[in-house]
């Protein structure tokens, strides 16, 4: 099997592997950098050794959310509805009265992927 080998700093890092998934989930610009926001902080807590389910806990948050608001610069309506947008196209996940991130989108240091290709079509 071949292997592509990219080097990427921490922030390309995460940004890439949105990208990667972004043809399945048809992410906005807004929603692209709301979901780049709460993977750098969920993998920050994640390399600190937090575990799930608290590290969502964690991020999704009250304060934490105002926090990730302020630092993008959005309305409250607005952050709400970009919210609302991951919600409905599956990138968050409602666990009770927080979230989970998609397990998918969730940065791994590598990933595979396999063709099937169907010849009857």
């Amino acid at each position: 099997m071949k292997t592509v080998t990219v080097r990427v700093n921490r922030e390309n890092y995460i940004k890439s592997y949105i990208r990667i998934w972004n043809g399945l989930y048809e992410l906005t610009r807004n929603e692209n950098d709301l979901l780049y926001v709460i993977l750098d902080r969920y993998l920050k807590l994640a390399e600190d050794g937090v575990k799930e389910p608290y590290i969502s806990q964690l991020v999704f948050q009250p304060q934490e959310l105002v926090s990730i608001r302020k630092e993008l610069g959005l309305k409250t309506q607005n952050f709400n509805n970009y919210k609302a947008s991951l919600r409905k196209k599956k990138v968050l996940l409602q666990n009770g009265d927080s979230y989970l991130i998609s397990p998918k989108l969730i940065p791994m240091k590598e990933l595979a992927f396999k063709f099937i290709v169907d010849e009857t079509k």
